[in-house]
C-alpha cells in the first residue's frame, strides 16, 4: 500500500483515487498511514517536479475517514485547512 501511494493518475494528480487502497487490509493501512501520506506527498516526481497536489487536501481527509484512522484531531485539521485557505487567498 505504500508503493501505491507513489503513483499518480493520467493528469499527474497525487492520491487521486482513495478507494484503490480497498485492496489492502485496514490493519495494514493503519500501520503504514504515515508512510502512505509521505509517499503520496513527496515521492513521485514528473520532469524533476513534484506531482500535482491540488486534489490532495480533500483526498487526505477522505483517506483518513474511509480507513478509520483513529489518531486524527479533526478540529486541528479543520483549523489548518482554514489557515491554508486564508493564505492561498481562495477564501
Amino acid at each position: 500500500c505504500t508503493e501505491l501511494a507513489k503513483y499518480v493518475d493520467g493528469w499527474h494528480n497525487t492520491l487521486p483515487y482513495v478507494e484503490l487502497f480497498d485492496i489492502y487490509s485496514i490493519e495494514d493501512i493503519k500501520d503504514k498511514v504515515h508512510e502512505i501520506i509521505y509517499n503520496s506527498c513527496f515521492s513521485y516526481k514528473i520532469f524533476n517536479m513534484y506531482a500535482n497536489r491540488s486534489e490532495m487536501l480533500g483526498n487526505y481527509l477522505m483517506f483518513l475517514d474511509r480507513y478509520s484512522i483513529s489518531k486524527v484531531d479533526w478540529d486541528k485539521l479543520y483549523d489548518c485547512f482554514l489557515k491554508f485557505l486564508n493564505l492561498s487567498l481562495i477564501k
